[in-house]
């Protein structure tokens, strides 16, 4: 027998899963949705959207990982804080070129979940400069503020596009965010 993962029938049912739930999140709120609608929408048992997923946390958690690692491959090379003016472009590119459907997905995992960009970045084990130090506890906090403050200014932006350019804004989150941290300790 084939494994579930490569097994045809599968696959295309965790594809059903996938965009039934993205289209009722078009519809609906995430706490809105729930596991026996998305079945009879799916033309699906509810047993077996639990083949797939444990719950739809589950079912949010791997769409949202999806979308955090593609954001990711492109500044998994770099440094931090060594390349931040280079991972805040990416980042802000990457969330400026996101679809509503996609920003659905980070709100609804933020707030549902718990699983949001910061915690995936951690998580991820970024590259961090050899002078950034090997103190945990001093890591996150820095990365807590970076992500916090860029989450932050990307929000006032999406706000306010119509009086500051996505170029302008995202030269000022450079120069707050690196000033920010380069005043917690030279890296």
């Amino acid at each position: 027998m084939n494994d579930k993962k490569t097994d045809l029938r599968y696959i295309k049912t965790e594809k059903i899963i996938r965009n039934t739930f993205l289209e009722m999140l078009k519809e609906m709120p995430y706490e809105k949705i729930e596991i026996k609608t998305l079945a009879e929408r799916a033309y699906i048992n509810r047993k077996t959207f639990y083949l797939h997923y444990n719950s739809l946390s589950d079912l949010l958690n791997s769409l949202l990982e999806e979308i955090y690692e593609e954001i990711m491959q492109n500044i998994s090379e770099l440094e931090f804080p060594r390349d931040i003016a280079q991972i805040i472009r990416s980042i802000f590119s990457a969330f400026n070129s996101m679809s509503d459907e996609k920003w659905k997905l980070i709100y609804a995992a933020h707030f549902y979940t718990g699983l949001d960009f910061e915690k995936y970045i951690i998580k991820y084990s970024w590259n961090f400069s050899a002078d950034f130090g090997t103190d945990s506890l001093n890591r996150d906090l820095v990365l807590s503020f970076f992500l916090s403050g860029l989450e932050s200014i990307f929000d006032f932006w999406s706000k306010n596009k119509n009086k500051i350019t996505f170029d302008e804004v995202t030269d000022r989150a450079i120069i707050l965010l690196k000033a920010g941290i380069n005043g917690y300790g030279e890296f």
